[in-house]
Formats: structure tokens, sequence, C-alpha cells
């Protein structure tokens, strides 16, 4: 997969998205689609840089999960880069009041819509929300800790139950 997603680079496009199938063969790539179309060897597809491929990935339903990374803080190509390598899509975006067409470039994501940590199927998408007010990244950079703060609490009171009781 990784493979994939670099060839696709240097070829000046991206993954429009992941959509996994059930196959005994995890994270190979089994097809890839422009559109609806279906890309083969001798395909003529001509795209534009920067446009996307879909990419069929196979997936054993015993390893269909994922975590959920850390995207607060990042600019839109790294998060989306992290969640293709944690097998996961880019959903929609939503650019907030202090973007203009000159700064737009210069966002990061200040929130998105799955946190930092949470197990999910492989392929789901994941929107995000971004800026470039640094008060509102910072506070979702915050949010996302706070979050796997609780969850370590959380770990930790139900080992300790578990201790208890045995």
């Amino acid at each position: 997969m990784r493979q994939a997603k670099n060839l696709l680079q240097i070829a000046g496009l991206q993954i429009e998205h992941l959509r996994y199938v059930e196959d005994i063969a995890t994270n190979y790539i089994l097809q890839e689609f422009v559109g609806t179309e279906l890309v083969t060897e001798t395909s003529e597809i001509m795209l534009e840089q920067g446009k996307g491929v879909i990419l069929e990935v196979g997936v054993n339903a015993e390893e269909n999960h994922t975590v959920v990374p850390l995207l607060a803080g990042k600019s839109l190509v790294d998060a989306r880069n992290a969640l293709w390598e944690a097998g996961l899509n880019c959903g929609e975006l939503d650019y907030d009041g202090s973007i203009t067409p000159t700064n737009k470039n210069l966002s990061r994501v200040f929130k998105q819509s799955m946190l930092q940590g949470m197990s999910t199927q492989l392929g789901t998408f994941v929107s995000l929300h971004l800026t470039v007010d640094d008060e509102k990244i910072s506070n979702g950079i915050k949010e996302n800790e706070e979050y796997m703060k609780s969850r370590l609490e959380e770990e930790n009171t139900e080992n300790v139950s578990v201790e208890n009781a045995g």
C-alpha cells in the first residue's frame, strides 16, 4: 500500500480514497479505479496532476480494524497521509472563517470527527476541520490529549479492578 501511494505521488497523483474488500491479503492493492473505470496495464487514462485514484485494498475480516491517528496540528497533506497510512480515508473538509484563498495552504487541522486513539474499521472516513487560528489548533491538540489521558485512566482502572478481583 505504501508503495502504491508513493508511486501515485511520483506520478503527480494522489489517493482519492481506499475501498476495502474482503480478501486474504490485508493491505494488498487488488485493483485501481479512476471514477468507475477499472485501471489495467493497457488502460490509457489521462488525469490532471493532483487528481485521485481509488484503491481497492484487500482485508482479512479478522484484521479489519485500525486506530485513528492524531491529526490536530497537521497540514491537510500530512493529515491525509497519516489517514492513508492508518488505512483510513479523508472525509469532508470544513474550513473555518479564518481561511482565505491566500492562506488556505497554511491551514492546519484543529478538529477531527474521530479522536486520536479511537478504534474503527479500515476504510472509515474521518472528517477534518481546518483553520489558521493557532489557538483553535492548540485547543484541538489539547482535546485529543485529554481524550487519550482519560482512556489511559479508564484502562488503568479496569486493570486494577481485574487484579483485585483475581
